[in-house]
This record gives structure tokens, sequence and C-alpha cells, in this order.
């Protein structure tokens, strides 16, 4: 990104009334570009809706503004939830899901200073790849059997797939199990927790497909 230069990817984001002065009561930052988000379901957790989760990253400080913010319209739309969910597969093992989460994350920096009263910067430049990573927490059973050979550390992407029966979609073509997976055996059946990363199998190849409808 460039400074000055119109960029959809970026945002304004406006914290109503967090201000200190009597009218221009809003905090206001510009030039914010989400720097990771993080998609995740709980069967104990919100009522098991979807969370997502975003972190924002900017060059530019904050500033104290009467801001004026149009209302957004509601969606009345049905939430996801981890209840609704209709296939869950990993190597196209089917899993019984307590919980899953999938963080994707950059780094960025800014690019130098125009000027010494404002730090304005020249831009924004994205220092590495995109992270694709996440977590699922399963009932340990006959599946998690299967997946024996990349619960030890296969060399080998696998596919890891969860769905609604429409509207919602994840889709990770190569994934590998990373780090430990561990088992809980704490509540009334044993619970296998599954850390994964995502690769892209080649240079045009998707990392990571969301549907969300």
């Amino acid at each position: 990104m460039t400074h000055n230069t119109a960029y959809t990817n970026a945002a304004t984001v406006v914290f109503s009334n967090a201000g200190s002065d009597a009218t221009a009561n809003d905090v206001v930052a510009r030039g914010c570009i989400a720097q990771s988000m993080t998609l995740k379901e709980d069967v104990g957790s919100e009522s098991g809706q979807l969370v997502c989760d975003v972190t924002f990253w900017t060059a530019y400080p904050p500033v104290e503004e009467a801001n004026t913010v149009t209302a957004d319209a509601t969606d009345a739309a049905a939430p996801k939830s981890i209840f609704s969910l209709s296939a869950s597969t990993l190597n196209a093992e089917p899993l019984l899901l307590n919980s899953w989460e999938l963080t994707m994350s950059r780094s960025l920096e800014r690019v130098g200073s125009q000027d010494y009263s404002n730090y304005l910067p020249f831009g924004y430049v994205q220092t590495g790849p995109w992270e694709v990573n996440g977590s699922l927490n399963a009932k340990r059973d006959d599946s998690i059997l299967d997946l024996i050979t990349q619960l030890q550390g296969d060399s080998t992407g696998i596919n890891l797939s969860i769905d609604e029966a429409s509207g919602f979609n994840i889709d990770l073509p190569d994934a590998m199990i990373e780090g430990p997976s561990t088992s809980d055996s704490g509540g009334a059946f044993q619970m296998q927790t599954i850390p994964f990363r995502a690769f892209a199998a080649s240079t045009t190849a998707t990392i990571v497909g969301v549907t969300i409808a």
C-alpha cells in the first residue's frame, strides 16, 4: 500500500465515545489492515456459534474526532454454529469435533517516514508469506486411530474440510500435523487435540478456502 493512494483492503476503525474530549469524543484509527484473523467454534463457548477475531495493524497515529458513523443494517440471518456442521473430515476420516480454530496471519511493516512532524509512512509492505495454522479437538475414536501415520509426523499433506450443509465451508487442501497431538481422558470420553499447519502445494495453489454465505 502506498500513502495517499486508494486501497480497498484498508479500513478506518472508529472507537465510539472512547476519546477524552467533550466534543471530539471518538478515537479514529486510519489505514488499518488485517494482520491476522482467527475463526473458531467451540461446543462450550458462545453457544457454539462462529467467532471471528481480527487483529488490525496501522502505521498512522490515532486521532480524536467527532466522527459520524452511519448505522449498519442488522444482520438477521442465522449464525454459523458447530452444532450445524454436517461433515468434518481430515484425510477423508470423519471427525466429531468438540472445538476447532483456524488462524491466518502475516507480517506487515511500514516503509520509512515522509516527515518528522506527523511521521507519515511512505506506505506498507508485507514482509513474509501468509501463515495458516490451527487446531482441532475431536472425539478419540476409530477415525483418530486411522490417522496414526499422520499424527506421527507424515510428510505428505492431507485435506482438512469443515462444512455445514450449505453456506459455510473451510477447505485446506494440504495440511500437516504440527507438533505433538495430545489426548485428554478427563471427561466422559477421550478427546484428541490435533494442531495443524496448512501449506500450498505450488506457487499458485490454494492454502485455505473459506466460504461463508
